[in-house]
C-alpha cells in the first residue's frame, strides 16, 4: 500500500509537470525567437544607417568602412552579414572569403522584399551549412528613397542554447519538487501505513491466541480510527464470548458431575440391596430416578440458554398485556392448587413491545415460577404492567422472605441458586437475562415493599 500511495503521488505530480512544462517550454521558445527577431532587426536598421552613405558613395575608402564595420559585429554575434546595393548586387559581405562578392541576391525571396521597402524575417534550412537558420532582411533608406539592403542570417543554435538553459532551470526546479513530492509522499504514506502495519500486527497476534490484544491508533485518521475501533469491539466480544464459553463449560461439567454421581451411588446402592433388602433398593431406585429427573430438566435448561446466547433473531412486537392475560389464565388453577393468591394489575390499553419472538412467555413464566418456590401456602403473588417513559416494565412480586444485595446481583449468573430455592437449576433467571439483553432491554431484582423480590423486566416499547 505504501508503495501505491508512493506511485499515485509521483505519477500525479509528474503529470501536473508535464501538463505545465510543455506550455512552458513551448511559450520559452516562442519569446526567444521573438527576441532574436527584434534584436537582429535592431542591428540591421543600425548597420544599415551606417552602411548608407558607402551604397551611394561606393568608394574603395567606404566600402573598406562598411566592410570591417559588419566583420566586426559577425565576430561579437555569429551572425552573417550582406548589404546589397538597389539592385540586389552584394557590396559587402562579412565573410573572410569575398568569393560572393558582386553577386546577385535579387533572386533571394527576402532580399527582393527588403529593397521593395518592406522588413523580411523568418527561417530557413541551410543546405550548405546543413543547419536551420534566421534571418531579419531590412531596406536601408536615404531619407525617403532605398538605396539597398541588409540581410542577416543567424544560426537557431543560440535559441537552442537559450532555451536548453532555461529549461534546464524548469528541469532542476521539476526534479527538486518530485523529490519534495517524494519526501512528502513516503511521510504521507509512512503515516498512514503505520498505523494498518501496527492494526496487522495486533489482529495477528489476535488471531493467534493472545486474547487481550487491542490495537491503540495514533493520529487523525477517522478511517482508520474507525477500523480500529471496530477490531477493539470484534475482540471484546469474541474475548467475553470465548471467556464465556470456557465458563460455561466448566460450570456443565461440575453441574452434570453432580446428579451423575449422584445417580451412580445410588444405582450402585441399589445393586448392593436389590437381593437382601428390596425396601431399601426401592427407595434407592426412587431416589435414583429423582436424579435423572433433576438431570433431564437441566440438560433441558442449558440447552435453552445455549440457544439464547446464540441466537439472534429479529425483533417482534408484541402486546405484554394481552400475553399475560393469557399465561394467567394457565397459572391460576396452579396457583389455587398449592393456596397461593395470583393477583395481577394491568392497564385497560394493550401495551406493544419490541421482544425476541416467544421471549417474553419465557420471562413471565420464569418470574411466576421461582414466586412460586419461595411463596408459601396462604402468601401472594401480583404480576402488574407499568409504562415508564420509552420504556413498559412487567413485575413480578411474591410475599417471599427475599434476598440479601449480594444474592439480587448474583441470581443471574448461570447455575446459582439461593439456599431456598435448591431445587433449581440456576438457569433461569439467567435465561431470563440472555433474552432481555437480545431484545434490547434488562432484567433486575429489586426488594418489594411486602418483604419479598420484585423481578422486574424492561422492555422497549414500540409505541415511540
Amino acid at each position: 500500500m505504501r508503495r501505491r500511495i508512493i506511485i499515485g503521488l509521483l505519477a500525479l505530480i509528474a503529470s501536473i509537470l508535464l501538463i505545465k512544462d510543455i506550455p512552458i517550454a513551448n511559450y520559452l521558445y516562442a519569446v526567444e525567437k521573438d527576441r532574436l527577431v527584434k534584436s537582429l532587426e535592431r542591428d540591421a536598421f543600425v548597420m544599415g544607417l551606417k552602411s548608407e552613405e558607402a551604397i551611394e558613395s561606393p568608394t574603395a575608402e567606404n566600402l573598406i568602412y562598411v566592410t570591417q564595420l559588419i566583420r566586426d559585429y559577425s565576430t561579437q554575434s555569429s551572425g552573417r552579414v550582406v548589404i546589397t546595393n538597389i539592385s540586389g548586387v552584394a557590396v559587402a559581405i562579412s565573410d573572410d572569403d569575398q568569393g560572393a562578392l558582386g553577386d546577385s541576391y535579387l533572386s533571394r525571396p527576402e532580399v527582393s522584399t527588403a529593397l521593395r521597402g518592406e522588413i523580411a524575417t523568418g527561417q530557413r534550412f541551410s543546405k550548405t551549412l546543413n543547419q536551420s537558420l534566421m534571418f531579419v532582411s531590412v531596406p536601408i533608406y536615404t531619407g525617403e528613397r532605398i538605396v539597398g539592403s541588409i540581410r542577416i542570417t543567424h544560426s537557431n543554435e543560440e535559441i537552442s542554447k537559450t532555451l536548453k538553459a532555461k529549461l534546464l532551470g524548469l528541469l532542476l526546479v521539476a526534479l527538486f519538487t518530485v523529490l519534495i513530492s517524494i519526501i512528502i509522499g513516503v511521510y504521507y504514506a509512512n503515516s498512514i501505513t503505520r498505523n494498518l502495519v501496527r492494526l496487522r500486527n495486533d489482529v495477528r497476534e489476535f488471531a493467534e491466541g493472545k486474547l487481550s490484544t487491542r490495537t491503540v491508533i495514533k493520529g487523525n485518521d477517522p478511517e482508520i480510527k474507525d477500523l480500529a475501533e471496530s477490531f477493539n469491539s470484534m475482540a471484546e466480544k469474541i474475548s467475553r464470548l470465548i471467556s464465556d464459553q470456557k465458563m460455561f463449560s466448566e460450570d456443565v461439567s461440575h453441574q452434570l458431575r453432580t446428579p451423575l454421581t449422584a445417580l451412580r451411588l445410588k444405582m450402585e446402592n441399589a445393586e448392593d440391596v436389590i437381593h437382601t433388602d428390596w425396601k431399601r433398593a426401592q427407595v434407592q431406585i426412587h431416589e435414583a430416578n429423582n436424579e435423572i429427573s433433576r438431570l433431564l430438566q437441566l440438560t433441558e435448561d442449558l440447552l435453552r440458554l445455549t440457544r439464547t446466547e446464540t441466537t439472534f433473531g429479529d425483533l417482534v412486537v408484541e402486546d405484554l398485556v394481552q400475553i399475560v392475560t393469557e399465561r394467567m389464565n394457565y397459572w391460576t388453577p396452579f396457583a389455587e392448587e398449592n393456596g397461593v393468591s395470583l393477583e395481577y394489575s394491568l392497564p385497560d390499553h394493550p401495551e406493544e413491545i419490541r421482544t425476541l419472538s416467544g421471549a417474553t412467555v419465557q420471562v413471565l413464566d420464569n418470574y411466576i415460577d421461582n414466586a412460586f418456590d419461595v411463596t408459601a401456602p396462604g402468601g401472594k403473588i401480583t404480576v402488574r404492567v407499568e409504562r415508564f417513559g420509552d420504556y413498559v416494565e412487567l413485575h413480578v412480586i411474591d410475599s417471599g422472605c427475599g434476598l440479601s444485595d449480594a444474592d439480587k446481583a448474583n441470581a443471574f449468573n448461570r447455575f446459582w441458586r439461593s439456599g431456598t430455592h435448591s431445587k433449581s437449576t440456576g438457569l433461569g433467571l439467567a435465561i431470563v437475562s440472555r433474552l432481555m439483553l437480545s431484545a434490547g432491554g434488562s432484567a433486575e431484582l429489586r426488594d418489594s415493599a411486602t418483604g419479598g423480590i420484585d423481578a422486574c423486566a424492561r422492555f422497549k416499547s414500540a409505541q415511540l
